[in-house]
């Protein structure tokens, strides 16, 4: 049985997953400022065959992470985004500049069904990316997400926000609830937008919605399609990777 360390470095967190034969064995995350707890973290798992990273992080946090899973001789992919892998066609302009974590969503949103889909990741930025029918990604967005538009607000103005506000109201009454539904409002305009979008120039609805990431929560009462939330789709996407990699690249012999 092949067991994969799926590692997916953020703007602001570290998640990781252990992965048997696309069965999740253990799921963590750790924030920047804790990234040495991941040494007594995966000191405690066992018979890992391969490791698979994605970063889109500042470079010192991507050297301590090099640091830490070089001590343990894992053998190690870090990933970087192609003009196609695993069933996806990439049509970003340059295919090297498209970010590691879209591009595992993105294998892993297509490997999921293999239907056209709205890719939808909430995490310090929101990114909104769409495949058609075929395997091919078209293209998307990127735009602060709620926590960086709250932390924008906090910094730029006198505006206070009480950050158990929760409710959702069509005409805010408190300043609390018209920034958070404000910034609800927002995100999900622009997930609504790229759908009629897809249909404008595909000519037909995304079969799926895709939504994950930390800030999903953040949204998924203002979303009025139906979609599906997947823990960390990121992690999912590194999984099918590295056994593509396994199977094709001869990165190891696994019995």
């Amino acid at each position: 049985m092949t067991s994969i360390l799926a590692v997916d470095i953020g703007n602001s967190y570290i998640k990781w997953g252990l992965n048997r034969n696309h069965h999740w064995l253990a799921k963590e995350q750790v924030s920047h400022m804790e990234i040495q707890k991941l040494s007594s973290q995966w000191n405690k798992l066992n018979d890992i065959n391969f490791v698979v990273i994605s970063s889109v992080s500042h470079h010192l946090i991507t050297k301590q992470l090099s640091a830490i899973v070089n001590s343990f001789n894992y053998k190690t992919h870090w990933i970087q985004s192609r003009s196609y892998q695993c069933g996806i066609t990439n049509n970003y302009k340059y295919h090297h500049q498209l970010g590691t974590d879209r591009w595992a969503a993105l294998v892993g949103a297509w490997n999921k069904s293999h239907h056209s889909c709205l890719v939808i990741n909430v995490g310090t930025a929101m990114t909104v990316d769409a495949i058609s029918r075929d395997g091919l990604f078209l293209g998307g967005y990127i735009v602060p997400g709620p926590y960086l538009q709250l932390k924008t607000l906090f910094a730029s103005t006198q505006l206070s926000y009480d950050l158990t506000t929760k409710d959702s109201e069509v005409f805010p009454t408190t300043t609390s609830s018209a920034i958070h539904n404000g910034i609800c409002v927002a995100l999900t305009a622009l997930i609504e937008k790229a759908k009629q979008l897809f249909l404008k120039h595909q000519g037909y609805y995304p079969q799926n919605c895709i939504v994950s990431g930390g800030g999903a929560s953040f949204i998924r009462d203002h979303i009025d399609f139906p979609f599906i939330e997947i823990d960390n789709l990121v992690l999912e996407g590194l999984v099918f990777i590295a056994h593509d990699l396994l199977q094709t690249e001869n990165f190891l012999n696994i019995s």
